[in-house]
């Protein structure tokens, strides 16, 4: 789990991998990925009719370096979404927010403050 969803292993905290590892056991959804089985089959729910309707404005983070899916899938919800913007952050991996977590911090808050066309 570690390879995989961190770009820097060594700013894993133990106590975060297990608090991950203990929610993830835990029933209900997990994932954009609808039931169970589309998740076992590698079958993703398709939820783009879906959010084309979110009115709100959105931001999407990615990692450079995550291995589950390219930058460009990432892009591309930011560009279904009607106000959505996307930010690509180097030197992490699928949890931006867990290794860089000043940076992930520093950027959302100055996303939040900025004014929303027509205010």
């Amino acid at each position: 789990m570690i390879r995989l969803e961190y770009w820097d292993p060594a700013v894993v905290d133990e106590n975060n991998l297990e608090l991950r590892w203990y929610y993830m056991q835990q029933p209900g959804p997990h994932s954009t990925w609808g039931t169970a089985e589309n998740m076992m089959s590698g079958t993703p729910e398709d939820l783009e009719e879906l959010m084309r309707t979110v009115q709100a404005p959105v931001l999407v983070f990615w990692g450079r370096q995550d291995v589950f899916a390219t930058h460009e899938y990432a892009k591309s919800i930011a560009d279904t979404v009607p106000h959505g913007d996307f930010y690509l952050m180097d030197n992490a991996g699928h949890h931006m927010e867990e290794e860089r977590p000043r940076d992930f911090a520093g950027l959302v808050k100055a996303w939040l403050d900025m004014p929303v066309d027509g205010e």
